[in-house]
């Protein structure tokens, strides 16, 4: 491999529009939008919030005028969608499009405020981008980021804010016949 790296913060306005020009693309080989709407709209929700989003990898291919998304094909049409008005999300009890013009005006819908809409566009994508890179070693660098260890079952209920895990956390630390209730589990295993 070998390649240049370049470290990027494109701004959304910047970026969805190199995805409609087809500037920046889906390779056949990267997976194809399976995505839940509620994936989309907490995506959307967590860019208005300012909660810092996962990288994007691109690809500059060598011999081809192509950037290839290499992952965060997800994100790039969820943002996307949401530009084009296909969903829309809920802020204090009202449905928000991007900028969806209405055949009637309706108290429950509505789209973003210019404020927010500037917000929206200039968040910035933090984006690591590989120049000179062959497609070969694109798809190595995709199958890399994807074999991540997914997280197990436990893994997940752990990382929810809840009162009833806290509780649980706390009631597995209890001393239980000289030891805590957590070893004892372990030790059944």
């Amino acid at each position: 491999m070998s390649f240049e790296i370049m470290r990027v913060s494109y701004p959304i306005d910047y970026y969805i529009p190199q995805l409609s020009t087809k500037k920046f693309c889906f390779p056949e080989w990267q997976r194809e939008d399976c995505w839940k709407d509620n994936y989309k709209k907490e995506l959307i929700s967590s860019i208005f919030k300012g909660i810092d989003l996962p990288k994007i990898y691109l690809g500059d291919i060598s011999d081809k005028d192509t950037v290839y998304i290499i992952d965060g094909g997800h994100r790039s049409r969820a943002i996307s969608e949401f530009m084009k008005n296909e969903f829309s999300i809920v802020i204090d009890d009202i449905e928000i499009f991007y900028n969806k013009t209405f055949e009637k005006e309706t108290r429950n819908k509505s789209i973003l405020t210019s404020t927010q809409k500037k917000n929206f566009d200039d968040y910035h994508l933090d984006v690591v981008k590989y120049v000179d890179i062959t497609e070969n070693d694109c798809r190595d660098i995709f199958n890399k980021l994807q074999n991540a260890k997914p997280m197990s079952i436990e893994d997940v209920i752990n990382s929810w804010q809840s009162g009833l895990v806290d509780f649980i956390r706390k009631l597995l630390d209890i001393n239980l016949l000289d030891d805590t209730i957590f070893n004892h589990f372990n030790n059944l295993k």
